[in-house]
């Protein structure tokens, strides 16, 4: 029995193509043993996820192409919305490939914590660097903010860039959700806009406390964080913040990057309520099969 170790393509094929003998055989089985997967993943419209077959296209189609994904190869789709179903490819068609949908156990690869994360306009690589880091440590909606002390640049015309970054980056970590993107003009039209159960932001004034000092009755089901740019919140901000409720929290002694403070006060909550803390066994399900059945189990 062979056990699929998806680190490399030539492995991840070689295992989808053996019996329990070792034989090759053909057609689209899985000749795994028992695993922990992390299969290919490509977004697919939600009413193709309860249809025996799904079909991939456009730019989707084109990138399992590139990853040389073969016919009888399973993989994983997504809707971006939380919905996902795992199958077989079929058939590769000239404009997109056809996909037999199988049985998928449920997933726990999002957060129950609904984050909200608030960083303003910095550096364009910088930005970008947050904006895929915070997907990766599960943020479910990303705020992009003019500032008095945040850069000047149009963020719209970066803002598809953007989106085919939290894409990627989704399917990559095996996420379902693809994190939301919001652009604000100004820092009055973000804190009137967002709302959750907790506000924080971040502060080396003399009022800003340790995270762990902040007093909660319950774990919050959601959290906006909120950080400043280089040079910080200005005291009108910060007075802003104040009035409406959230909590000035430190992240220690040093000064730290926009973008550091960011993916640091998203681990710091994450693990403190929610998903950071989980065993990642229980994230993908295990992957059993033979030649002639393909099953997963949670």
């Amino acid at each position: 029995m062979v056990t699929w170790q998806p680190s490399s393509t030539r492995t991840r094929r070689t295992a989808l193509h053996q019996s329990d003998t070792g034989s090759a055989t053909n057609g689209p089985h899985c000749g795994c043993g028992e695993a922990k997967v992390a299969l290919p993943t490509f977004l697919v419209p939600s009413a193709s996820l309860h249809e025996p077959f799904a079909t991939i296209s456009g730019e989707e189609a084109k990138h399992l192409r590139v990853r040389r994904v073969r016919v009888g190869e399973l993989v994983r789709l997504i809707d971006g919305t939380g919905g996902v179903r795992y199958g077989a490819v079929e058939r590769i068609l000239p404009r997109s490939v056809v996909v037999r949908c199988l049985d998928t156990p449920p997933e726990s690869s999002e957060s129950p914590l609904e984050t909200y994360l608030a960083i303003p306009l910095i550096r364009a690589e910088r930005l970008e660097r947050a904006l895929e880091k915070a997907t990766e440590l599960g943020v479910h909606h990303l705020l992009v903010f003019s500032s008095a002390r945040s850069r000047s640049y149009d963020a719209r015309a970066r803002l598809n860039r953007w989106q085919r970054i939290l894409l990627e980056v989704t399917k990559q970590c095996q996420r379902l959700r693809v994190p939301t993107l919001s652009l604000f003009h100004s820092f009055e039209e973000l804190i009137s806009r967002v709302h959750a159960s907790l506000g924080l932001f971040f502060d080396f004034g003399p009022e800003a406390r340790a995270l762990s000092a902040i007093s909660v009755d319950s774990p919050p089901k959601s959290v906006l964080l909120t950080v400043g740019p280089e040079g910080g919140l200005t005291a009108e901000e910060s007075a802003l913040l104040h009035e409406r409720g959230f909590h000035a929290v430190t992240l220690g002694p040093r000064i730290l990057r926009a973008e550091t403070a960011a993916l640091a006060a998203l681990t710091l909550v994450q693990f403190l309520w929610g998903d950071l803390g989980v065993s990642a066994s229980t994230a993908l399900p295990s992957l059993r099969g033979d030649r002639n059945t393909r099953t997963f189990e949670a």
